[in-house]
């Protein structure tokens, strides 16, 4: 007993027709007939039917009525050599013919030459493909290898000698390493290329690069794009670290709005009263000419500072070219300090409607005051001519009348180091007003004792009464002393 199981079958439900693919139900040497038992497999089950008829090779009639349909389900067919002779004779001439035709293939596909054609005996499917003399020659092994020498390969590194045309998109799931440029070019003028340190955009328009910012979907959320000469950014430039210019800085926004702003990144917090905190500053400078030991270059610079709990200032600085570094303070209340030569006075303001309680004097006090100061000479320390000089010294013109004195704090940050310091400033418009009140005294002495002189005795002469005769010293009455 045998069993035959080539193919798959198809039946419907009520109906006694079975239709098979890939099947050769018709050739005796099978063995299938009417009584053969046809067997459909089922999961963990089988369904029986007796064949009542064999059509052809893909059709049989069975005894009986399909009861579950089925479609392209495995099968098998019982087959059996029957008690007949003559019968028995048919199929073992069938089986011999069968052998014979596998063994007449097998002798085609090693004996022929070219391409052969061999038909499956059972299924009825034809193939052609190369006779084994054909393929076994050494010459045709090597056109093999020789064919499969620039193909891609999955087992070992492979380089394409020839070039290479992709009609679809490449995914490369890995770093590409290229010896030359890769470019992407639509003309001699519109093409993107990477080269070896460098990236090459050209476009018959404007060339541009867009980035997308956490993969937003808009146009682009940055973009770098040539201008006229000059590459745009987009919305805006931020530089970590230092920047340096060649050619000329340019301003296109409004001046007040838009202009150059230098900024702390964050303001630093609970500052001890005192402190200077200097912001970002302006300078400019030569690169080494006039540097001294104070600095490494002629320069100038202003910045913004604040001494926390006392005021708020403009700085300007002037270093370079062996001389002290000069700063001088522009306060918000609108008065000037300087480092080294003191605080800027200006025009007094005189203005009888800017004032009060306006009063007559005789001047007397000014005159005391005025005799009072004691005039000196004197160096100053940083004159380096050693010039000597002449006029007061504020500490004792301070003990004279408090208001011919201002005391100017002044600190600055020198490099690193904070630079505190006090001085005493004459405020010569104090002083100037009692010289005139002074002078105003005098002045009135000196015509009463004109009118004194002009008043003697006719017969004498007339008295000289200038001031080289007053310089002369003119005795006074103790009515004037």
């Amino acid at each position: 007993m045998a069993m035959y199981e080539v193919g798959t079958v198809t039946g419907a439900a009520n109906q006694a027709k079975v239709t098979g693919i890939s099947t050769k139900w018709s050739e005796p040497a099978l063995g299938i007939q009417e009584g053969s038992i046809l067997v459909i497999y089922r999961n963990g089950s089988a369904d029986l039917y007796a064949i009542k008829s064999v059509n052809n090779d893909t059709q049989l009639t069975l005894t009986r009525n399909i009861t579950t349909a089925f479609s392209g389900a495995k099968y098998g067919i019982i087959t059996s050599e029957t008690a007949s002779t003559s019968s028995f004779a048919n199929q073992l001439a069938s089986a011999f013919t069968l052998w014979r035709n596998v063994v007449q293939g097998w002798s085609t596909a090693l004996t022929g030459s070219g391409d052969i054609t061999m038909t499956d005996p059972i299924t009825g499917t034809s193939v052609t493909v190369p006779a084994v003399s054909g393929m076994a020659k050494a010459s045709d092994l090597a056109e093999l290898r020789n064919s499969l020498k620039d193909s891609a390969k999955t087992s070992a590194a492979n380089t394409f000698t020839q070039t290479q045309i992709f009609s679809k998109g490449v995914t490369f799931s890995a770093t590409i390493t290229a010896a030359g440029q890769i470019l992407r070019k639509n003309s001699n003028t519109q093409f993107t290329a990477i080269d070896a340190g460098n990236l090459e955009i050209s476009s018959d328009t404007t060339p541009y690069i867009d980035f997308h910012h956490k993969g937003s979907s808009v146009d682009y959320t940055h973009r770098i794009i040539t201008e006229d000469g000059a590459l745009a950014v987009y919305p805006g430039l931020r530089v970590r670290g230092g920047l340096g210019v060649y050619g000329i800085a340019t301003q296109y926004g409004d001046l007040y709005g838009q202009a150059f702003i230098a900024r702390l990144n964050t303001d630093p917090g609970n500052i001890a009263n005192g402190t200077v905190l200097q912001a970002p500053r302006f300078t400019s400078r030569f690169s080494t000419r006039g540097s001294d030991g104070n600095v490494d270059g002629g320069q100038a610079a202003m910045w913004f500072e604040e001494q926390v709990g006392t005021n708020h200032r403009l700085i300007l600085s002037v270093g370079g070219f062996s001389q002290p570094i000069q700063y001088w303070q522009f306060l918000a209340d609108g008065n000037i300090y300087g480092s080294q030569r003191g605080s800027v006075q200006f025009l007094g303001t005189s203005d009888a409607r800017l004032k009060h309680d306006i009063t007559p004097t005789d001047g007397q006090q000014s005159v005391d005051r005025i005799k009072a100061l004691e005039l000196v000479t004197f160096v100053y320390n940083d004159d380096e001519q050693n010039r000597v000089r002449r006029g007061i010294i504020a500490q004792q013109a301070e003990e004279v009348d408090e208001q011919y004195v201002k005391h100017v704090n002044i600190s600055y940050l020198d490099g690193n180091k904070q630079i505190n310091s006090e001085r005493l400033q004459l405020d010569n418009n104090v002083i100037m007003m009692d010289t005139l009140a002074a002078v105003k005294v005098l002045i009135k002495r000196v015509e009463v004792l004109e009118n004194k002189l002009n008043s003697t005795e006719e017969k004498e002469p007339p008295v000289i009464t200038n001031q080289n005769t007053l310089d002369a010293g003119l005795a006074m009455t103790d009515e004037y002393k």
